[in-house]
């Protein structure tokens, strides 16, 4: 019986590092120790790793496309998350020699991203498609077949696609809290709903169903993520419902930080009364007091996979099959739980 050939991911595991790195030591490259590097192209050996025919990719370029529906885009928690991605994609673009033409367009001139083509050396587009909608996705997979599409995914579309896996990290989250004895638990969602935290939502639902769970619809509160608003919206609900729910799990951070600031108006007190938990794990939710249970999104590893996803595509003379490629969160367990 055949085995499944070793992959990057599966040295970059067992190394304890990253894609980015790894591609680095094994293709010689700058920006990694030699002790490192050796390790690295040990545990390739051991596992057997083909490296394949690299294209030549020095020299080349990679588009990076933002999409903005709104000013709205540019907040701060949007503006850490694409620092993120683009760490993650300049780095590794920079171990292979490429560079990375970044291109934001709004939605409404979204056709112009067709005329505006990167150099003729370019080796792909990787899409944001952070708050885009199914049909905003296909018009964008029209203009380019071959992008690759992050933090979002769409089922039905013909599309590469590199996302969070918000089925498993919510599983996570509901595991947790059923394990610290909760056994009615709320979720907190966002007014406007984007990709992402509507399949949150869903996976809330979904697991509360696996652990046998009681659900009503009550048990959703749906809030503005403006603090004032949210935080307000919170503070009547929790006056109106108080213990109906003995935990509470949060579409993101933000979201979290409102209920935090309303649980302490009305002198609620986490996780006593209330156990909470957030996504995404902004950097100051660990410095909050009590820091808050959260799961954190690897963005970095999540371009890393759409850049080796596009190398695969030149490797190749057909394209590759689309694939919907999904990367677990890691739920970080703090005072708030």
């Amino acid at each position: 019986m055949s085995t499944m050939a070793a992959t990057l991911d599966d040295i970059a595991r067992q190394a304890g590092v990253s894609i980015a790195t790894v591609s680095m030591a094994l293709n010689k490259k700058k920006g990694v120790s030699k002790s490192k590097a050796e390790e690295i192209r040990r545990i390739a050996q051991e596992l057997g790793y083909q490296k394949q025919q690299e294209p030549d990719l020095d020299g080349r370029t990679l588009r990076f496309v933002q999409i903005l529906k709104s000013s709205d885009s540019w907040d701060d928690t949007y503006r850490i998350f694409i620092a993120e991605y683009l760490e993650g994609i300049t780095t590794v673009a920079a171990a292979h020699g490429m560079t990375v033409d970044i291109q934001t367009f709004m939605l409404e001139n979204i056709k112009a991203i067709g005329r505006r083509e990167t150099e003729k050396n370019g080796v792909g587009t990787i899409f944001l498609g952070a708050g885009l909608y199914r049909e905003d996705v296909r018009l964008l997979h029209e203009i380019d077949p071959h992008g690759i599409f992050i933090d979002v995914c769409y089922y039905g579309i013909n599309a590469t696609f590199v996302d969070i896996d918000n089925a498993e990290s919510i599983y996570q989250i509901v595991s947790h809290l059923v394990d610290k004895g909760h056994s009615r638990i709320g979720f907190i969602q966002a007014d406007r709903l984007s990709p992402n935290f509507q399949a949150r939502e869903d996976a809330y639902r979904a697991a509360l169903r696996l652990f046998g769970l009681a659900y009503s619809d009550d048990m959703v509160v749906r809030i503005a993520t403006n603090r004032e608003t949210g935080k307000q919206a919170l503070t009547d609900y929790f006056k109106k419902h108080r213990g109906h729910a003995s935990a509470f799990l949060c579409a993101n951070d933000i979201l979290a930080y409102n209920c935090m600031n309303a649980c302490r108006d009305i002198g609620l007190t986490i996780p006593d009364d209330i156990a909470l938990v957030g996504f995404d794990d902004l950097p100051a939710s660990k410095e909050l007091s009590p820091s808050l249970t959260t799961v954190r999104v690897s963005r970095k590893s999540i371009a890393e996979r759409a850049f080796h996803h596009l190398i695969d595509y030149q490797r190749g003379l057909v394209p590759p099959p689309p694939e919907k490629i999904l990367i677990a969160g890691r739920l970080m367990i703090r005072e708030s739980s």
